[in-house]
């Protein structure tokens, strides 16, 4: 009814304010509220998948992502996220087909990120070629694109390029300072340029800013490497 509707939709509301006040589980309680309420509210879909996926459940999120997706076909933001979980389960062609459909939309807001994650595919898939047109167009759409500086820089690192590397990776960081895993390419970066002081600076900033993480992890060791 257009009343459940209505409550439906300030459960969601609910939700996402919790969400960006860092208040996670009741951020959940209430999406599922509002789900259990209308369950064909597309943008709550989109949130529970962004829930489900920052806990790893990655099934979950990829059936809430579906279900966004079905729901309102041009939600590119709910394509690129869902894509993003296949990345992280190695399911890249999967991956691609979501990403591509998301660029159907003309009027998606943020294609910078969709030709981001389009790169770092490619870079996977071992298509360095690819990898950096993608990147190279998500920077011409966005040239401050955290995400696209970053990808760019390990694609460039990988080719032994490490001084274009260095640039992208630097530029990553300076527009996105508290951008984690950008300062622990830099810092290995650094390390093969044979910049030891600016290496160990970048590794510490990683370690603040990703703590108890895999790059966290990996900055720590490098860390103690350079002590």
């Amino acid at each position: 009814t257009e009343k459940t509707q209505r409550m439906a939709d300030i459960k969601h509301r609910i939700c996402v304010n919790e969400l960006h006040n860092n208040r996670g589980v009741s951020a959940l309680q209430s999406c599922r509220q509002a789900n259990e309420l209308d369950s064909k509210h597309a943008e709550n879909h989109y949130v529970l998948g962004f829930l489900y996926q920052g806990r790893q459940m990655w099934e979950r999120a990829i059936e809430h992502y579906k279900r966004a997706t079905e729901l309102k076909p041009k939600f590119s933001e709910a394509r690129n996220n869902l894509a993003t979980v296949y990345i992280d389960l190695g399911r890249f062609d999967e991956a691609l087909v979501e990403l591509e459909k998301a660029l159907e939309n003309v009027v998606y807001a943020t294609p910078d990120i969709a030709h981001a994650n389009i790169g770092w595919i490619h870079f996977k898939k071992g298509k360095s070629d690819l990898a950096i047109k993608h990147l190279r167009t998500s920077l011409f759409t966005n040239p401050k694109s955290c995400k696209a500086l970053n990808n760019l820089g390990a694609v460039f690192d990988s080719l032994g390029k490490h001084d274009d590397a260095r640039r992208n990776l630097e530029l990553a960081v300076q527009h996105c300072p508290k951008y984690g895993e950008a300062h622990y390419r830099l810092g290995l970066t650094y390390v093969r340029l044979e910049r030891r002081a600016e290496a160990k600076a970048s590794f510490a900033r990683c370690i603040e800013y990703l703590p108890q993480t895999s790059f966290g992890r990996e900055c720590e060791k490098y860390a103690k490497l350079l002590e």
